[in-house]
């Protein structure tokens, strides 16, 4: 049974909650600044100031993107968690997703790109629907 915080990295939530933080620290320096220079006192700077404070999420929000690179030692802290290093034929759970709660054995591993491929079906791995990243999934520790 997968934990909390499996589900938290699975969910993506540490990308969302980065996201958000840069949005709205780009929207609040820029209506601290206007704040602080009076330019919100007049209808028309007020109204010029919303745009430029909505301008600035939007900046925030491909600040986001470009630095997302910083989330990746608490990715790799989530794989972790979930068992990685993964090895083909370990025996693992899927924690989100239309497959959630299958267990599945990984036929293939996408280490670069650190996602793993499990048997599905047929089907799937056609369709290439059997990719997960090392956080969506968690490995089965066998009882011998």
């Amino acid at each position: 049974m997968p934990t909390k915080i499996q589900y938290f990295f699975a969910k993506d939530w540490p990308l969302k909650i980065w996201r958000i933080i840069c949005i709205l620290a780009g929207m609040a320096i820029l209506a601290y600044r206007l704040f602080v220079t009076g330019a919100w006192l007049n209808t028309y700077t007020l109204i010029f100031s919303i745009g430029l404070i909505l301008l600035a999420g939007i900046v925030g929000f491909f600040v986001s993107i470009i630095f997302s690179f910083i989330l990746s030692p608490i990715y790799s802290l989530g794989a972790r968690l979930n068992g990685a290093p993964f090895r083909k034929n370990d025996e693992v759970q899927i924690i989100v997703g239309p497959h959630q709660g299958k267990s599945a054995k990984i036929y293939e591993i996408w280490s670069e790109r650190k996602q793993i491929r499990v048997y599905l079906g047929e089907e799937e791995k056609e369709t290439v629907n059997d990719v997960f990243s090392y956080t969506e999934i968690f490995k089965i520790e066998l009882k011998s």
